[in-house]
């Protein structure tokens, strides 16, 4: 059982091998998987990602999770720009209404609103993010723990004892020589 690299290794020694007439030993490759048990799935399934995302991205993915925030800004300041841009405008568009002390009011206080609105999408983002953080950080810290692959760092007891009985069923499902990384859930 061998890694891309000790496979690697081996592919250029064959010459040698050939050359003193020495059977090259069988080289299989080693399984490769990322488990995911149910708690695990269920944070994917809220964060809206998938393994494979998570696998492929790293910690890259949370900051594309983290512009939520940012697009929220610039849409308010886009129609706080818009009602300056009206009351700069009220006059040409309503002549000599655009006067009228109750529009300057109701603007006023339109701008007013935007700043709450603003603020309070903010701190509903911030205790968002707060949470989606800790999220993050238990998503991350299973599937690319030290940012490496689960089977680079986790020994498989350490599964076990996340997961329970229900890994060895799971391996059971695994296609043993399949040469590629696996995504195995437990049930």
């Amino acid at each position: 059982m061998a890694g891309p690299a000790e496979i690697a290794y081996f592919a250029q020694l064959a010459y040698f091998y050939r050359t003193l007439a020495i059977p090259m030993p069988i080289i299989f490759p080693r399984m490769s998987l990322t488990v995911i048990p149910p708690s695990v799935r269920r944070t994917l399934r809220k964060l809206q990602v998938t393994a494979e995302d998570v696998l492929r991205q790293g910690d890259d993915i949370i900051v594309a999770a983290a512009a939520g925030l940012e697009a929220w800004r610039q849409r308010i300041r886009t129609i706080e720009a818009s009602v300056k841009a009206l009351e700069q405008e009220r006059t040409q568009l309503l002549g000599p209404a655009g006067n009228d002390s109750r529009i300057e009011r109701i603007l006023e206080a339109l701008t007013r609103r935007l700043v709450e609105l603003e603020e309070a999408g903010t701190r509903a983002c911030q205790r968002v993010a707060r949470v989606e953080d800790r999220r993050w950080c238990r998503l991350l810290t299973w599937l690319r723990p030290d940012g490496q692959l689960q089977e680079r760092v986790f020994h498989p007891g350490v599964i076990y004892a996340q997961v329970g009985p229900e890994f060895r069923a799971a391996l059971d499902r695994v296609a043993i020589l399949a040469g590629e990384h696996q995504i195995v859930e437990i049930a």
